[in-house]
């Protein structure tokens, strides 16, 4: 009962961090998935793998609920591909997280289970920091430094990439009297998009990333 509550109750709470914060530009929201995964495959007391098959249900419930609200309130279509997109990118981060934790419970007991999630969840975010700064590309020389200043060259950029470039790293790649080009890297080094702004025009083109979530070529 209580891990069935509690699935639900993270299938709400998922809802507002998909959509606000989805995995197209926001990487690291696969993560907070599998945490919840975890943290309901830690409440699962049955041995492997009968708890494997339980956890993965719960996980099921999770998406349902997820899907539901986000129907409910007309955030998500109807359709089956927007709901097979959606079941991809909801059920198997949190399966992933529900096996992890169901395991860790079955192996090390509850205390020692859940540290071994929380640790593992520290190591792998961190680790996704780290990759963020070392694979994003490197500035080019003489690069505009300024922040609060409509003037600012890099101003463009920021217009276009809009709450994409939050807790993305911004380096600026190409920068001229004629344009300037700001590339965007996400958690775990993930390439979420360039903006390319000009005299004459400005545009957003989705790196390899996002279009590999959303299935389309660039």
């Amino acid at each position: 009962m209580v891990s069935g509550v509690l699935a639900a109750l993270f299938g709400i709470a998922l809802f507002p961090l998909v959509l606000v914060f989805p995995p197209v530009y926001w990487p690291w929201s696969l993560l907070i998935m599998a945490a919840c995964g975890a943290t309901v495959g830690l409440t699962v007391p049955r041995p492997l793998p009968r708890g494997a098959f339980v956890a993965a249900a719960l996980v099921a419930v999770t998406v349902v609920v997820t899907i539901g609200v986000g129907r409910l309130s007309r955030n998500f279509g109807v359709d089956l591909a927007a709901v097979l997109y959606w079941i991809r990118w909801l059920y198997f981060p949190v399966l992933v997280g529900a096996m992890f934790g169901a395991m860790a419970r079955a192996r090390l007991g509850l205390p020692r289970g859940a540290a071994a999630a929380a640790a593992a969840t520290l190591l792998i975010g961190a680790g996704g920091a780290v990759l963020e700064v070392v694979l994003a590309p490197r500035d080019v020389a003489a690069i505009p430094y300024c922040e609060r200043d409509p003037t600012c060259p890099r101003e463009p950029c920021w217009m276009m990439a809009e709450r994409r470039r939050l807790f993305a790293w911004e380096s600026v790649v190409a920068f001229d009297d004629q344009q300037i080009s700001c590339a965007y890297t996400a958690w775990g080094g993930l390439h979420i998009g360039t903006v390319t702004a000009g005299a004459r025009e400005s545009r957003w083109d989705d790196g390899d990333w996002p279009s590999f979530v959303a299935g389309r070529g660039r």
